[in-house]
């Protein structure tokens, strides 16, 4: 295990194996990533990326920019959603609702009166942000 004893410096990207959305960067020695890499079972790649920003692409285990939402909403309908996402929709109170989304549009709909942030997630894509007052 001559790995364990390899202090280099190096940048990496921890990512999520099932969608590429880059979950933690940073820099820490070679011997490190490899050994929390076999100990956890986390993916892990040795090289920089910018978190929110980028993501892995899982075919080619490259990093690459993540591209504006294509989503839009109008009234309380979003369009053009990138399927399959998650909606997650927040209330004054900082209630949260996760929809899971598999078409391009998504009636929502709300029992109380107020102000909601609506966000839309799927890597590649940068996470889409509305608000709506009902």
């Amino acid at each position: 295990m001559t790995w364990l004893t390899d202090t280099r410096a190096t940048p990496f990207v921890r990512y999520d194996p099932a969608t590429g959305e880059v979950l933690e960067t940073g820099n820490m020695a070679i011997g490190a990533v490899r050994y929390l890499e076999q100990q956890t079972g986390w993916s892990y790649l040795t090289r920089p990326a910018r978190l929110g920003l980028d993501y892995v692409d899982l075919a080619t285990k490259s990093i690459a920019e993540r591209t504006p939402c294509p989503a839009a909403l109008d009234g309380a309908t979003l369009h053009n959603l990138p399927a399959p996402c998650t909606v997650i929709v927040t209330d004054a109170a900082g209630a949260q609702t996760d929809i899971a989304a598999d078409a391009p549009d998504l009636a929502l709909v709300f029992d109380f009166p107020g102000a909601y942030a609506v966000s839309v997630r799927c890597v590649p894509h940068i996470d889409g942000e509305f608000s709506l007052e009902v």
